[in-house]
C-alpha cells in the first residue's frame, strides 16, 4: 500500500533467548543463518528485535551480509549486542547503501561489544548512515573498539552515560559522537591514516558533555573541522600515533578543541596549522 514500509522483523517470544544471525548459526536458542537470511526477498527495513527493546538476551551478528543492500538495518535490544567478524569478514554490512540503525536506549541501557576489536577487518559496513543510540552501556571498549572501513558512511553515535570506543582502518571521518557522562576514543591508528572530524555531513562534532575524557588519535595528520568538545574533562590529542614524525594538526573553519570546564588538552604531534575561515 502507497506510503506504508514494509518491515520483516526477528524477535523472540521469551525476551531473554540469544539470537545468533549469519555464519555458522546452528542449534540454539533463536539461529538464522546465512542461507536463511538469503530468503529474503522484500522489505523496506530488517528488523532484529522489537521497536520496545524488550530483547535481554545476547544478539549475535557473524559474518552477515543483508539480502537488500539498498535497505534498513535496524536492531533493537536492552541486552548485548555481539559483533563477530571470525577474523574473516566484515560482522554485519548492508552491502550496498541501506542505513544501519543500532538502538540500546532502553532501561538501563544495552551494550554493543566486539569480538576481534584489533584486526583488519570492519565491524560495521555500509556507505549510508550508521546510527547508534545507547544510554548506560558502552559502545566497544578500550582493547576491543568498533571498527570502521574507510567507506563514505556517516557514522552518528550518541549515549547518555556509555563510553564510546571506536575506530577507523584506514582513515576516519566520524561526523557526530557523543556522549553525557561517559568518554570517547576515536582512533585511526593503521600506518598513513588520517583522522577528519569533517565539516560535511551535517554531524555536530565530538562532544563530551560531563565529566569524560576525549581522546582522538591518528598515525597521520589530523583535521578538525567540527567541535570537539568536553565540559570537564581532558582531551589527549595525538596526531603521530605511530610515531614517524610526520603527523600534523589542522584545525579550520569552525574548528576547535576546548575543556569548558578547565579540564588539561595534551598534544602530540609533529605539526600545528590553524587556517582562518
Amino acid at each position: 500500500t502507497a506510503g506504508t514500509t514494509a518491515v520483516i522483523e526477528f524477535s523472540t517470544s521469551n525476551v531473554t533467548s540469544d539470537m545468533l544471525i549469519g555464519a555458522d548459526a546452528g542449534a540454539g536458542n533463536y539461529d538464522l543463518d546465512d542461507t536463511e537470511l538469503a530468503q529474503i526477498q522484500a522489505a523496506d527495513v530488517i528488523r532484529f528485535g522489537t521497536t520496545d527493546g524488550a530483547a535481554s538476551g545476547t544478539m549475535t551478528f557473524r559474518t552477515a551480509t543483508s539480502p537488500l543492500s539498498s535497505e534498513e538495518i535496524e536492531i533493537n535490544s536492552s541486552g548485548t549486542i555481539t559483533l563477530d567478524d571470525e577474523g574473516s569478514a566484515i560482522a554485519l554490512a548492508t552491502g550496498g547503501t541501506g542505513t544501519i540503525d543500532i538502538n540500546l536506549n532502553f532501561g538501563s541501557g544495552g551494550t554493543l561489544t566486539v569480538t576481534n576489536g584489533d584486526n583488519t577487518f570492519a565491524d560495521l559496513s555500509t556507505t549510508n548512515l550508521i546510527d547508534i543510540d545507547g544510554t548506560n552501556g558502552d559502545i566497544g571498549s578500550e582493547a576491543n573498539p568498533v571498527q570502521f572501513p574507510t567507506a563514505d558512511n556517516r557514522l552518528q553515535i550518541t549515549t547518555t552515560g556509555g563510553n564510546i570506543f571506536i575506530a577507523g582502518l584506514g582513515s576516519f571521518e566520524p561526523d557526530d559522537i557523543s556522549t553525557v557522562d561517559g568518554s570517547i576514543d576515536i582512533e585511526a591508528d593503521v600506518n598513513g591514516s588520517k583522522l577528519t572530524i569533517p565539516s560535511s555531513g551535517g554531524g555536530a562534532g565530538i562532544r563530551a558533555t560531563g565529566n569524560g575524557n576525549i581522546t582522538l588519535s591518528s598515525a597521520d595528520d589530523m583535521f578538525i573541522e567540527k567541535f570537539v568538545q568536553t565540559a570537564n574533562g581532558d582531551i589527549f590529542i595525538d596526531a603521530d600515533s605511530d610515531d614517524d614524525g610526520g603527523g600534523e594538526l589542522e584545525t579550520t573553519g569552525s574548528g576547535d578543541v576546548s575543556s569548558t570546564g578547565g579540564g588539561t588538552i595534551d598534544v602530540t604531534l609533529a605539526e600545528v596549522k590553524f587556517v582562518g575561515d
